[in-house]
């Protein structure tokens, strides 16, 4: 019979495994393989691979991708640029953070609370606290016109329970980004 061949979804789980692993050079070459192989990546495998560069502090990487998503395709959604936004919080990268929101609302995305709070603590570490007052002040206003529940206390208590949807794999990574006060 004919061998197996891989597709998106086994490079996608692969690239997944490796991401999880922390493994994000391994991610780049089941990337590059996808190619040569003529398997087109999906968002999900992009999206994977911008989250495996934010953990191995590949900011550049991730944002190449990204742009690669606008030219070629697929088209990058709200957790696309979730990942991409949180890359240049890891790495200090603010001002290009406030441009990914930008780009964000220009392509019709909404940014959830949490892209908001990466980009609001991007600002905080490289000590830009006018972008981070803008910021809150853009949130307030853009969260105003959704109205949100209060948090419970199961919720406070657990912040794995508010986790952002639209960012998967984000939950394995809570304590990476701002520390609780």
């Amino acid at each position: 019979g004919a061998a197996a061949r891989p597709d998106v979804i086994s490079f996608s789980t692969a690239m997944g495994a490796c991401k999880n692993g922390g493994a994000w050079q391994a991610v780049l070459a089941l990337l590059h393989e996808m190619t040569y192989d003529q398997v087109k990546p999906d968002v999900i495998s992009c999206n994977t691979a911008i989250a495996a560069w934010r953990l191995g502090q590949q900011w550049q990487a991730a944002l190449l991708l990204l742009e690669d998503m606008w030219q070629q395709g697929p088209n990058p959604n709200v957790a696309s640029f979730a990942e991409a936004v949180h890359a240049c919080e890891v790495c200090h990268r603010w001002e290009t953070a406030l441009q990914l929101l930008e780009e964000m609302g220009n392509d019709g995305l909404a940014p959830s609370a949490r892209v908001y709070e990466w980009a609001i603590s991007a600002c905080e570490k490289a000590g830009s606290w006018e972008s981070a007052t803008v910021l809150m002040e853009e949130m307030r206003s853009m969260m105003s016109s959704e109205p949100q529940p209060p948090p419970t206390q199961q919720q406070q208590q657990d912040p794995q329970e508010w986790a952002d949807p639209d960012c998967p794999g984000e939950r394995e990574h809570e304590g990476e980004g701002r520390q609780k006060t």
